[in-house]
């Protein structure tokens, strides 16, 4: 109890133990129990009985202080135990908490990294060309890169050896050496060629590495590959360029050592060809501005010799003014060679591609040739072997010009039999022109000066036939504009045949109609009112150009919104519903392309139609690459203006005749303006005709172009060639062309003064 007391106190109970349990008492009592634990009978004896009593009682009560003592100390112990266990339990709940915390943070960090580890092996097997083989290099594993450069399924690899994939152009010293260096536990690292399944090659860099597995023995290899084939390509095309660049180098180095004399050279060689261009285009300038001028008297001869015929004449009178007139359009012709000549040599005629009707255009050239024929009792015949193609685009203007040219000189240099005129098609895209006679022929030396300016075969022809030797030297130049070929066969007084090769693009559905009036002179707009009720859109910034629409669809029923430009046109375009748009293009504001394509942004449906002066190739397809559906070429071709109509939008009503009787109607002779071919442009409405000559009469008869400037002047000019045209104003608007052309402002004078001599004409009218 002491030893249990004393280990298990604190240091005051042990310190007050110490201190009373060695009293006077204590040690009595000690010694009296040592003598009756002795069993000495007569120490026993002399015990004093009343001593013992009190020092044992003294002895209890002391013992029983050191048990108070004790049992306090112990409950305190108890009590401060049972605090620390408290805490230590809570700490132990804490730890236990925050482990189960950390536990379940490590289990999902363990889940992502495993999820993470399938994605990135996914995306390896994807993307990282890569293959394991066993030791004797038998493939164990491919990945889907590795399966698709190869053109092999993953089956198809594994278990074969690896040499399924090496290329024969390798040499086997490479694979040789692969293998020493990674059967040695090196990792190998170089370029291999390897074939295909289907044959073919490619290039990959390699990293080949030994994997050990616990004994520390090579048990597979791994091997690691890029896809190099494009820099393998990249460094051969490189290495190709460099020897020939080196080569070139060394000519450039050769060129060198003479190039102070070269540069020399070019210098005059620049001088020269500066001096020859600025004389052709003076020479150009100077026959251009003189066939103009002589251009301006002759269309008075002419207008005059016309009105004259149309007088009571005696037959000698008859005869001479006959005779006037044939003259006064030989020279005409003269001089629209010489005009033409002056153009190309300028390098200013431009190729106008269109549709057009093949059939219809030669026939047109034979009829108008066809009394010269008659007149020397020559057959004239045509043959059409065009594999079925009948409408075709191409420059129809130019086309006739050269046809015209070359029969009309087979007509001139044959006397006797015929002449025959045969287009045959050689292939898509090409076709053949021949014209053939049976007149004088040509010698070989005749036929090598052909082609050539102002040359005819020899003297006695240009004495005997006449002409300027330029017909030939303009239709050769005209056909190699148009990107074809021409060349004569002929054989001296048997005949000649003169051939051109040209391309031209087929049409698989017509859209070259009819004249607009039929033998009858009823007009196909009557067509035009089972259209009755639609509703369109005429966005025109020229109010003549709105006339001649409106005027000539005015008994169709059909409505007609205006707009004078673009931006007009965009708000009444939404606030309006309209069965198709019809847009002129060059517009102030806005213009025609802007306007389609802001449209388009509205509506993808809705039919958008230019009408524009500009039919060449580039401007049809940036036509269509702003939205537009169709074109209408100006001046506006009535028939044209008809079909497309019909063709997109819907008919409503039947079939109404009506037709305005213009019998009554008179047209002055007028000597600046044609009036069949204004009308021609009216579809024969002289009503309609009067009013827009009356209109151009009104707003031109101001007009100064020297008073203008930039885009005004260039947008009045613009409608100024479109009007001329459309009123047959011809010599106005030969003249508009051409100060448009050559941007030559000192011919505003003669605009000027042609535009007095039509607007004086026009003031005549009521």
């Amino acid at each position: 109890r002491k030893d249990i007391f004393m280990q298990y106190a604190s240091d005051e109970s042990r310190e007050y133990y110490s201190h009373h349990y060695k009293g006077r008492y204590i040690d009595e009592v000690n010694d009296i129990c040592k003598i009756i634990l002795s069993n000495d009978i007569d120490k026993i004896s002399k015990v004093n009985i009343s001593k013992w009593f009190t020092v044992s009682t003294k002895k209890v009560d002391i013992l029983q202080q050191i048990a108070n003592n004790l049992s306090e100390s112990i409950n305190q112990n108890i009590k401060n135990e049972f605090e620390n266990t408290k805490i230590d339990l809570m700490v132990f709940v804490i730890f236990t908490l925050t482990s189960m915390v950390i536990f379940l943070a490590m289990l999902r960090l363990i889940m992502s990294l495993v999820n993470n580890e399938m994605r990135l092996k996914n995306l390896i097997d994807k993307y990282i060309i890569s293959s394991t083989t066993d030791p004797k290099g038998i493939i164990t594993d491919a990945s889907v890169a590795f399966c698709n450069i190869a053109g092999y399924s993953k089956g198809e690899l594994i278990g074969k050896p690896h040499n399924i994939i090496r290329d024969p152009d390798m040499p086997k010293s490479a694979f040789r050496e692969m293998w020493d260096t990674i059967q040695s536990g090196e990792v190998w690292s170089g370029q291999v060629k390897n074939r295909k399944k289907d044959d073919g090659f490619y290039w990959v860099y390699a990293n080949i590495e030994p994997i050990y597995n616990r004994k520390g023995e090579i048990e597979a290899y791994i091997a690691i590959r890029l896809d190099t084939t494009d820099k393998m390509a990249l460094e051969e095309e490189i290495a190709k360029n460099k020897k020939q660049h080196i080569a070139l180098l060394e000519q450039t180095q050769l060129a060198n050592s003479r190039l102070e004399d070269l540069t020399s050279l070019n210098e005059k060689l620049e001088k020269a060809k500066k001096k020859a261009e600025d004389n052709t285009q003076s020479k150009s300038k100077f026959l251009a501005n003189m066939s103009h001028e002589i251009r301006t008297p002759m269309n008075g001869i002419l207008g005059m010799t016309h009105l004259v015929l149309q007088t009571d004449l005696s037959q000698q009178q008859q005869k001479y003014i006959k005779n006037i007139d044939y003259s006064a359009k030989s020279l005409l012709g003269i001089i629209n060679d010489i005009l033409d000549f002056s153009k190309i040599e300028a390098g200013k005629m431009d190729i106008v591609n269109i549709d057009f009707d093949l059939y219809e255009m030669v026939d047109n050239i034979v009829n108008i040739v066809k009394f010269k024929a008659d007149e020397k009792g020559l057959k004239l015949s045509i043959d059409y072997d065009t594999n079925g193609q009948r409408y075709l685009f191409g420059d129809r203007l130019r086309i006739a010009q050269v046809i015209t040219n070359l029969l009309g000189n087979a007509i001139k240099f044959t006397s006797s039999g015929e002449v025959s005129v045969d287009i045959k098609y050689i292939k898509k895209g090409r076709y053949l022109f021949s014209i053939s006679d049976t007149g004088i022929g040509l010698k070989e030396e005749q036929k090598s000066k052909l082609f050539h300016s102002f040359t005819q075969a020899d003297e006695s022809t240009s004495r005997e036939y006449g002409g300027t030797g330029l017909g030939l030297s303009i239709s050769k130049q005209l056909v190699e504009l148009m990107g074809g070929e021409i060349w004569v066969e002929s054989e001296f007084g048997v005949g000649s045949r003169f051939c051109f090769e040209i391309p031209l693009a087929e049409i698989e559905s017509s859209r070259v109609m009819e004249s607009a009036v039929d033998d009858n002179g009823v007009s196909t707009k009557n067509d035009i009112t089972t259209l009755n009720g639609s509703k369109i859109l005429l966005v025109e910034d020229n109010q003549i150009n709105q006339e001649i629409i409106t005027g000539v669809l005015e008994d169709s029923g059909i409505e007609i919104d205006i707009a004078n430009n673009g931006q007009e046109a965009i708000e009444r375009y939404e606030n309006g519903k309209y069965e198709i748009v019809l847009t002129d293009i060059h517009m102030p504001i806005m213009d025609g392309y802007t306007f389609a394509t802001k449209v388009r942004e509205i509506d993808g449906d809705t039919p958008i139609i230019a009408l524009t002066a500009n039919v060449m190739q580039e401007d049809i397809t940036k036509i269509k690459s702003a939205g537009m559906d169709d074109y209408i070429g100006k001046p506006v071709d009535i028939a044209r203006l008809y079909e497309i109509l019909m063709r997109y939008i819907s008919t409503k009503a039947k079939q109404i005749n009506k037709r305005k009787s213009t019998d009554e109607v008179h047209i002055p002779n007028l000597t600046s303006i044609y009036a069949d071919i204004g009308l021609s442009h009216m579809s024969g409405d002289k009503e309609l005709y009067l009013k827009v000559l009356r209109k151009f009469r009104d707003n031109y008869r101001d007009l100064d172009l020297s008073t203008i400037q930039d885009e005004e002047y260039d947008i009045t000019l613009h409608t100024i060639i479109g009007l001329s045209e459309t009123i047959g104003a011809t010599e106005l608007n030969t003249i508009s062309k051409e100060l448009k052309e050559v941007e030559d402002k000192t011919l505003i004078s003669k605009f000027q003064n042609e535009l007095a001599r039509v607007i004086g004409e026009l003031m005549e009218l009521d």
